[in-house]
Formats: C-alpha cells, structure tokens, sequence
C-alpha cells in the first residue's frame, strides 16, 4: 500500500487484529451475508464456490488470496468448457468468474497492481 493511502486507513491497519480475531472466530460474513449475496446470481455453483472462499479465509489478509485463487480455477474451467464446445456452460463459468474476480476487489483500498492484476486476465 502507497504512504498516501496507509496515512488514511492507518487506524485500520493497527486496529485490523480486531477483525482478524473476528473472522477467525465468526467468519468473513462476521457482519452481513456476503457470500451469500455474491454467491447467488452465480445459482447453485457460484453460491458453492463463494461458500467455499468462506471456508478457507482465516483474516482479512486472506480475502482477496483466496477470492482471486478462486476466481482463477473457474476461469479455467470455463476456457475449458468454451474449447470443447460447451458455450452455455462455459458462459456460466465465465459468469461465475466475473463474479469471483468482482469480490475479490474489494478487500483493495487504493488503485494498485493488486487491484490491476484482475484486469489483465
């Protein structure tokens, strides 16, 4: 993170064991259903991929690891999909994966190669 943007989320950063004792004890919906919301227009496949992000994120830190990683494995499904002629599955993977990649960002606070990485793929 810039200095610019870590003098602005400064208390965050100190305070941010907090929510890391939080998660690690309640889950990363610790405040409100995100999985569950993101999850859903995806049908049962994307909710079972955004419950599965829920399962291996253990701090905040991890949130946009574990969301990019799977955002990757279901974008690779879809290539795979798209290369043997399965379109209609393979524009649900893809959806899937806009949806991943999307939940991903939002952990990002400032403009940065984090944040572009996503944009690239």
């Amino acid at each position: 993170m810039s200095s610019k943007t870590d003098g602005r989320v400064k208390r965050f950063q100190d305070q941010r064991w907090i929510l890391d004792a939080v998660i690690e004890t309640v889950g990363v919906q610790w405040d409100q259903e995100r999985l569950f919301y993101m999850g859903v227009p995806g049908g049962q496949e994307g909710l079972g991929d955004f419950l599965g992000i829920g399962r291996r994120v253990r701090k905040f830190a991890d949130i946009e690891r574990v969301t990019a990683a799977a955002a990757r494995r279901r974008q690779a499904k879809a290539e795979a999909l798209e290369a043997a002629g399965h379109l209609v599955s393979a524009g649900h993977s893809y959806f899937i994966a806009a949806l991943l990649w999307a939940a991903a960002r939002w952990p990002i606070f400032e403009i940065n190669d984090a944040l572009h990485v996503h944009d690239r793929l």
